[in-house]
């Protein structure tokens, strides 16, 4: 490595630790109700900390400015924390991120032979509806008089918009299987896929494995124990794997695998010619709900011949040599119905953890929701790699996030009003909090501490909570600032992004792409410098067929900056503005940081703007260091609180009003909400 890279490497860390050295006070409000053992020791970070912690989680991407910010956060204190998670689902973006992310919770394949773009990728239907998904909860799968043609984008939409999980839950099964297309003829290709299938309906259905739960069940593990203070696995209380394999370790992984067959199950057929395309032909059968012929082309149920491989299938019930998805899905809809009145009803008073095998089957689903929510919230599962909670803690958060889905039918915002509004979701620095430790909190987001010699550190701290965005999250946080288009779709490795190899951004830097590349959440080296290969000269990465780097148009966040910049401005406004605009942030106040900036740029921050060929370079190298510290990539800490605080540089469409009057038109009926200059009027009849 050279010592220029050295010098610049120096350089860019002193940036970031600059960036972090203000110690303003956090402003802090009255905590919801406590529900941990740790109730002496939570203290709540404030509302604009709860804020700049929900823009990324509700909408997937970082607040775009601390107005932004600012309108959210009157919107709160006008009303209360519940009802701005609800206003906030009720925009596009909510719609998009959580589109994506059950993308990725249910395993779609974003590359490969499994990827299925056209099942996936792109919506069918001209506008969002709840209507497909009341379809898909309502009718059997026999029923195919929905009247437009749809796809896996189209319910995983309908179902958020709808705010019922339950139809994405049931479509997928037919959705992912469907991925093959046609079926395989080669047995032993039959074999594997049915294996991989399994695999991934345990991992993305049920949060439950047969290898393990011989030694890790509802009913016994051997990291259990009858002492509390010894117990490390606590079960949410009911034998939910003998209720749906018939005995509580499970049975063989064989008896699930003939659910996922293609043999004898999907109709189309290819007839390949030696000249031009291939024809497709379909045999009789079912599409189910009428869902398009990309995503399957079924057997009807009641005709479905013994099983090729002549293997058997057991699931909550014995099916025989004739087991297929249809019978999954038949179970789930049994378990989803039986769970809409928020209980799980067992049969026998006198044996309450002996449950009904449909019921547990929705219940195990919703549990793995709620587990996947809180980890996408904090960083952390509630559950270990033997799928259980490690501490009481963790259970008791756990069940009552699932209950919180399971009591509203099934609601994503539900549940995320109860995680966000869980005490343990915006947690204040201990200095801040005056706590006497620098580890108050229970052991929920590291449970492995209570095992360390030193009684001091057995609890969890507000590090504990400190992790990388999502990776959709940073990529749709640095497209949506810099106002860059098109928008990724995530399909494929990254192809178009400026990285040798072609296609190797997204894997590079930690994104769910396949079953084989389920991407990871940390940095490392080749992150690193994939991120920096992608965004170090803050241009636009993704390239335009052999034309190069795509041109920036006058969206472009540094063009504006320089567009409308007037006689008064210098690089310093800016520089705040940019700073603003990725971090939440229009300050310059750290020790050091003005000379660090200077340095880094090239030329001094009360160097005008206007008439200076240089201006666009110089802020683009301070924008570099921007999206690559600490403060950008991570999440946990929310800062300082920054509403009120001037920018140098207001540009057009990024006032508080123009955010508000954005917000009115979106979140709000008519009369529920009027902006003004620098304040909002909110009208709302609370619950």
């Amino acid at each position: 490595m050279s010592v220029k890279v050295l010098q610049r490497l120096a350089l860019v860390l002193g940036v970031f630790v600059a960036l972090g050295c203000s110690d303003t006070e956090t402003t802090t409000s009255a905590p919801p109700v406590v529900t941990t053992t740790a109730e002496a020791h939570l203290c709540d970070a404030g509302d604009e900390a709860f804020v700049k912690r929900v823009i990324p989680l509700m909408w997937g991407r970082k607040a775009g400015s601390i107005r932004e910010v600012a309108v959210l956060l009157q919107i709160l204190q006008g009303s209360d924390r519940p009802t701005l998670i609800q206003r906030m689902a009720r925009s596009p973006e909510y719609l998009q991120r959580w589109w994506y992310f059950f993308q990725d919770a249910l395993a779609v394949n974003r590359a490969s032979k499994r990827s299925n773009a056209l099942c996936y990728q792109t919506p069918l239907l001209p506008m969002v509806t709840p209507d497909l998904a009341i379809h898909v909860r309502d009718s059997d799968p026999n029923d195919t008089s929905y009247a437009s043609p749809w796809n896996m984008a189209d319910v995983m939409l309908s179902a958020l918009m709808l705010d019922d999980l339950s139809p994405l839950y049931l479509a997928e099964l037919f959705g992912q299987q469907g991925t093959v297309v046609v079926p395989l003829d080669e047995p032993y290709e039959e074999h594997v896929n049915r294996k991989n299938y399994a695999a991934i309906f345990q991992k993305s259905y049920l949060h439950r494995r047969m290898e393990c739960m011989a030694c890790h069940n509802s009913n016994f593990s051997v990291t259990g124990s009858d002492d509390p203070a010894l117990d490390r696995t606590w079960e949410i209380p009911g034998y939910f794997e003998q209720a749906i394999f018939g005995d509580h370790t499970g049975r063989a992984v064989e008896d699930l695998r003939p659910f996922f067959r293609s043999g004898g199950l999907l109709t189309l057929e290819e007839i390949p010619h030696e000249e031009g395309p291939s024809e497709w032909n379909l045999a009789p059968g079912r599409a189910p709900w009428g869902i398009a012929m990309d995503c399957g082309h079924y057997v009807d149920e009641n005709s479905i011949e013994t099983d090729p491989l002549e293997a058997t299938g057991f699931f909550i019930n014995d099916y025989g040599d004739t087991a297929n998805i249809w019978h999954l899905e038949a179970s789930l809809r049994e378990g989803f119905d039986a769970l809409r009145d928020g209980t799980l009803d067992a049969p026998d008073p006198s044996a309450p953890l002996e449950l009904d095998g449909a019921e547990s089957f929705a219940h195990l689903v919703s549990v793995n929701i709620a587990d996947q929510v809180w980890e996408e919230a904090t960083g952390a599962r509630l559950t270990i790699g033997n799928y259980f909670p490690r501490n009481q803690e963790q259970r008791d958060i756990l069940m009552g996030l699932t209950q919180a889905l399971v009591d509203n039918e099934f609601s994503l915002v539900a549940l995320l009003v109860a995680t966000t509004t869980h005490p343990l979701f915006n947690q204040a620095p201990p200095a801040v909090c005056d706590a006497d430790t620098a580890y108050p909190l229970p052991p929920v987001f590291d449970p492995y501490t209570v095992d360390y010699d030193d009684p001091s550190l057995r609890g969890n701290g507000v590090g504990d909570t400190v992790r990388r965005l999502p990776t959709r999250t940073l990529v749709w946080s640095v497209t949506h600032a810099m106002r860059w288009t098109p928008v990724p779709d995530f399909f494929g490795f990254g192809e178009g992004y400026k990285l040798p190899p072609a296609g190797a951004f997204l894997r590079d830097i930690g994104a769910y792409l396949k079953d084989t590349s389920t991407g990871f959440s940390g940095i490392d080296f080749r992150s690193a410098l994939a991120w920096e290969t992608a965004y170090g000269a803050c241009t636009d990465p993704k390239l335009e067929g052999d034309q190069g780097p795509i041109a920036h148009d006058e969206s472009d966040w540094v063009t504006q900056i320089v567009s409308q910049a007037t006689d008064a401005h210098t690089l310093e406004d800016g520089v705040r503005a940019l700073k603003d605009r990725l971090l939440t942030d229009p300050t310059l106040d750290a020790p050091e940081e003005r000379s660090l900036l200077e340095a880094l740029i090239g030329v001094p921050l009360n160097t005008p703007i206007t008439n200076n060929p240089g201006a666009k370079t110089a802020l683009r190298r301070a924008c570099a260091a921007f999206v690559a510290s600490p403060q950008f990539l991570l999440e946990g800490d929310a800062g300082p609180d920054r509403v009120g605080t001037a920018a140098g540089l207001v540009v057009t469409g990024t006032s508080f009003e123009d955010y508000c009057k954005g917000m009115e038109s979106v979140l709000f009926e008519p009369g529920e909400l009027s902006c003004g200059e620098d304040a909002l009027t909110l009208t709302l009849q609370l619950d």
